[in-house]
């Protein structure tokens, strides 16, 4: 792969994913708040982020409610994820799907979201 296309393809994957992030913020915005708390904080114990999250948002987080929503919150941040490299090819098909996902390195991240549009058969 050229250098030229390499950079091509990191900034639309960015694009993307920031696309897919605006989404989520807009349709579940405590979703999204966990998912990027969780990216800032790699590693951090989920009974500090409910910790965090308590205070931040004024309603009592356990850490057993941090994990199902940071959960939810990475399968429906992957469906719009999908939604919008699907968009972007504009009328295609789903080995053209898969083979985008795949050129732009989000195929790993996706695959739960594309085996759950097609019905559960596994994306290679």
């Amino acid at each position: 792969m050229k250098d030229s296309e390499a950079v091509f393809l990191q900034s639309w994957r960015e694009e993307l994913v920031n696309r897919a992030l605006g989404a989520l913020a807009a349709a579940k915005p405590t979703y999204h708040a966990v998912l990027v708390f969780y990216v800032e904080n790699p590693g951090m114990p989920s009974t500090q982020v409910a910790e965090q999250f308590t205070a931040r948002l004024g309603k009592p987080f356990t850490a057993a409610h941090v994990r199902v929503v940071r959960r939810r919150a990475r399968e429906k941040f992957a469906e719009l994820l999908l939604d919008e490299v699907a968009h972007s090819l504009g009328s295609c098909g789903e080995a053209e799907l898969v083979q985008e996902l795949r050129a732009l390195r989000l195929l790993n991240l996706c695959t739960p979201a594309v085996e759950r549009r097609k019905g559960c058969t596994p994306v290679r």
